[in-house]
């Protein structure tokens, strides 16, 4: 048990010390050095908004360190979950309300149009993302068994508010993610294999291994789980969400954009130029819309000030250092999250380990396409997913008693 929570420590350690890593990078890109003609200069180009991003991620170092910290028994996860789950579903019935209702939400003149947003964001997509990072955890809860077969309808209730926000939402990148989720989650249910360990009475993992022990109906379970999937996102979706897949393969053609605006297909192949001249300390992090300029050939009309892609723009703004830290942040996360799945003997922890991981990898696929990580809710929503993933959760009075959940 004692090499068991020093390697929890260390792992924690490791997590948080390359978050500290990203932003000693960041200070040392606004350190004045001299240049060739004796100007002093630093590695970013915008160093006022470096320092921005310095003060805003170390805030949420200084987050992600207390919930660690903090997150250490079954009923502080609880209250932690159930506060991520509270965001998510309030967030989606204000969505589907603002949708049902043709409220035009105000938005600042200029900045995009009211037709791109949801809910309370300016920005359908990350509307998108936070309904994935919700609908992941509570999926895991529901499939992962953490709750009595009593409750079953209320967390299907709650995964049929936030499935519906996200549909209505027409983002492509949040259906395409979810998609990808129910198959990640599908795979977890599929090829975890418990222990030969008895499970409370009346719980919903007990009907739900009984069934997957059967290859067989496992496989077909699976396909049918994606099919109904399918149906309902076309059902709900509509015409509009139609329309938007639709007009996909004419974005990705160059010729047909527009010199008033840009693709994402441009944007990133202008980010790709930009990381071939920073390759190693990056343009600076925060800095990515002043440098973006430079290497955006349309009419300046309207210009990114993301990368719409979170890999890319982290290569661009702190080089090849970055992405290290970065890979690192990723396998710890992983790693750490599925030892904490597999090892948890309570019921709850099992199952909120595996919806943390079912939001996370719909993030993962999410910022291929999308910035919402900038959003500070959805920042704050993915630390606390990594907390309920890692967090060395207490469980020792797990096995002799029931969860009432």
């Amino acid at each position: 048990m004692g090499l068991l929570g020093r390697a929890q420590q260390l792992n924690n350690r490791t997590l948080l010390g390359a978050f500290a890593a990203l932003i000693l990078l960041a200070a040392l890109q606004i350190l004045p050095i001299w240049s060739g003609d004796g100007v002093r200069q630093g590695v970013s180009l915008d160093p006022f908004a470096t320092r921005l991003w310095i003060l805003y991620t170390a805030a949420l170092l200084i987050v992600l360190a207390l919930l660690l910290q903090y997150t250490n028994d079954l009923t502080r996860l609880r209250a932690l979950v159930y506060v991520v789950v509270a965001v998510g579903v309030g967030s989606a019935v204000f969505g589907i309300g603002r949708h049902l209702t043709y409220f035009v939400l105000p938005v600042p003149a200029g900045s995009t149009s009211a037709e791109a947003s949801f809910g309370q964001f300016i920005n359908r997509n990350h509307f998108a993302l936070l309904m994935e990072l919700s609908l992941g955890l509570v999926a895991g809860i529901l499939v992962g068994g953490g709750t009595r077969t009593s409750h079953i309808p209320i967390y299907l209730t709650l995964t049929a508010l936030l499935w519906t926000a996200l549909v209505l939402s027409n983002s492509r990148g949040g259906i395409m993610s979810m998609v990808g989720q129910s198959i990640f989650l599908a795979l977890i249910w599929n090829l975890r294999r418990e222990p030969h360990r008895r499970l409370p009475d009346g719980r919903f993992s007990s009907r739900l291994k009984s069934l997957s022990h059967m290859r067989g109906t496992r496989a077909l379970l699976t396909v049918g789980l994606v099919a109904i999937m399918a149906v309902g996102v076309v059902w709900v979706g509509g015409d509009p969400l139609r329309h938007r897949f639709e007009a996909l393969p004419r974005e990705l053609e160059s010729e047909t954009v527009s010199r008033d605006n840009s693709s994402r297909l441009s944007i990133w192949r202008a980010t790709l130029n930009m990381i071939k001249d920073h390759p190693l300390a990056g343009v600076g992090f925060g800095a990515f819309a002043t440098a973006f300029p430079r290497y955006h050939n349309a009419s300046g009309r309207w210009t990114p000030e993301q990368a719409h892609n979170d890999y890319l723009e982290l290569m661009a703004s702190g080089g090849l250092p970055a992405v290290a830290i970065g890979i690192v942040i990723l396998i710890t996360v992983g790693r750490t999250g599925w030892r904490r799945f597999t090892a948890a003997v309570d019921p709850f922890r099992r199952a909120t380990c595996l919806g943390a991981l079912v939001g996370l990898f719909g993030l993962m696929i999410h910022s291929l396409v999308d910035f919402g990580l900038h959003i500070t809710v959805n920042a704050l929503v993915c630390i606390s997913l990594i907390v309920i993933a890692i967090a060395p959760v207490s469980e020792s009075k797990a096995a002799t008693r029931q969860l009432n959940v």
